[in-house]
């Protein structure tokens, strides 16, 4: 947290768009810590090229208290979110996303105990090529059966340029990937959904 707090007050000194990592916040593996990761950039100014990852041989879990998100990114460009493990357990939804994911990149992250929704993304949007929002090497593993693994509803954005690749969302839960809105330049790809009453919903 207080590392995103340097990098928001000092934004000016970083370039505000770019195609490579300025900033790599490294969180030490085998620790549990009472932090979010919250970017919003409707609200505030941030740089282009923020990585925060877990080093180490084990994981970092990420468990605050509370009920909000445990990462929340909302209009965004080139975020990468790399290797925790989030403890969701008695909060409807683990990571928020909403508006531009300009190259917004989520890998390797095992999320658990949610009760509505692994992944919320409301009007998402990436950027052709590869500025697609990224999804990669998540595991769900939904906390109540009436949950979601991965839902995509209306926003402020039509839903555009996701990838969904190597992904397992394991139930039982009510359905896997829920997209809730019209959808265009969206991957699926090598990826499980177990223990869901309905494995893909498609509607708009």
């Amino acid at each position: 947290a207080k590392a995103l707090q340097y990098v928001h007050a000092h934004h000016a000194d970083y370039r505000g768009t770019g195609r490579r990592i300025q900033v790599t916040i490294e969180v030490l593996g085998g620790a549990t810590y009472a932090e979010p990761i919250e970017i919003d950039g409707n609200k505030q100014s941030w740089p282009a090229g923020i990585a925060i990852v877990t080093t180490g041989l084990s994981p970092a879990t990420l468990a605050p208290a509370g009920k909000d998100p445990i990462i929340r990114l909302h209009q965004v460009q080139f975020v990468q979110v790399r290797g925790f493990h989030l403890k969701a357990s008695g909060r409807p939804v683990a990571i928020d996303l909403a508006g531009g994911q300009d190259q917004v990149q989520l890998q390797q992250l095992t999320i658990e105990g949610f009760g509505q929704a692994g992944v919320r993304a409301t009007g998402v949007s990436g950027e052709p090529s590869q500025d697609v929002l990224q999804l990669k090497g998540l595991v769900l593993k939904a906390g109540q059966p009436q949950a979601v693994g991965l839902q995509f509803a209306k926003g402020g954005y039509p839903t555009a340029y996701v990838q969904v690749q190597g992904c397992q969302v394991i139930g039982p839960l009510a359905i896997g990937i829920q997209l809730d809105d019209n959808v265009s330049s969206m991957v699926i790809q090598e990826s499980i959904i177990q223990g869901a009453q309905v494995g893909l919903q498609l509607s708009g």
